[in-house]
C-alpha cells in the first residue's frame, strides 16, 4: 500500500480525527469548524488538501465524509491518536491495563480488539463494551471465554461481543439494521488491528 504523500499539519490532524471517529457522519466544513472553535477559513483551507489526497470525500450535496477505500496506514494512526487520549485520562487506566493484559496473549494471532458504544464519550459507563473481532468462527468461543476470564481480575463490569471476520461482511450488508457494526462506526476506539479494521471495513462496505 502506498504511504501518504501528505503530511498532516495540527490542524489537519484534529480534523481527521473528527471523521474516524464517526465513520458514517457527513459533515459541513462549517460544522467541523464549529466543532474544533476554529475559524472556517483556516478549517476550509486545512480541508482542501485533505479532498484532494482522498482522506475525504465529497458527496453530492457538498457534504464531506471519511474516505476509508485507502490511506489505512494514516487511519490507523489517526486512531492511535484518538486512543492516546482516551487513556490519558486517570479514570479509564484499567481499561487500559486489561487492555494490554490481552493483547500480551493474542499478539501471534489475527485479531482486531473495539470499544464501542458509551464507554467513548462518558466517563462512567454502565459496563464496557468490547467487539473482538477474529478470524475464523471457529475461534469465537474460546477468545469470549479468554476476554471474560481475562476481565474478572480487573473487575470490570463487561459487554464482550466476539465475531468473525465473515460476520462482519453479513452486518455490512445490512447497513440499515441496528447491529453491533453500525453501532461502533461512529462511537468506537480501536485498540488494536486498526489498520486491519480499515482493510475488512474496505471489503465489506463496497
Amino acid at each position: 500500500m502506498k504511504k501518504s504523500t501528505l503530511i498532516f499539519t495540527k490542524i489537519q490532524a484534529e480534523i481527521m480525527q473528527i471523521f474516524v471517529a464517526k465513520i458514517s457522519k457527513r459533515f459541513t466544513m462549517r460544522g467541523i469548524a464549529k466543532l474544533l472553535k476554529k475559524d472556517p477559513s483556516l478549517i476550509h483551507r486545512s480541508i482542501k488538501p485533505l479532498i484532494k489526497a482522498n482522506f475525504l470525500k465529497l458527496t453530492e450535496e457538498r457534504h464531506l465524509m471519511l474516505n476509508y477505500l485507502g490511506h489505512h496506514q494514516d487511519l490507523a494512526h489517526t486512531e492511535s491518536l484518538r486512543l492516546m487520549n482516551f487513556f490519558d485520562k486517570k479514570t479509564n487506566l484499567v481499561i487500559q491495563l486489561y487492555s494490554e493484559d490481552i493483547l500480551k496473549h493474542m499478539k501471534d494471532k489475527f485479531f482486531i480488539l473495539i470499544i464501542f458504544g458509551s464507554t467513548v464519550e462518558k466517563s462512567n459507563p454502565r459496563d464496557i463494551d468490547f467487539l473482538a473481532i477474529v478470524d475464523n468462527q471457529e475461534d469465537v468461543e474460546k477468545t469470549e471465554r479468554f476476554l471474560n476470564s481475562m476481565g474478572s481480575r480487573y473487575n470490570l463490569k463487561l459487554d464482550i461481543n466476539v465475531v468473525a471476520t465473515e460476520s462482519i461482511y453479513e452486518m455490512a450488508n445490512k447497513r440499515s439494521e441496528k447491529n453491533v457494526l453500525n453501532e461502533l462506526l461512529d462511537k468506537h476506539l480501536i485498540i488494536y488491528g486498526a489498520e486491519s479494521f480499515y482493510r475488512l471495513l474496505k471489503n465489506a462496505r463496497r
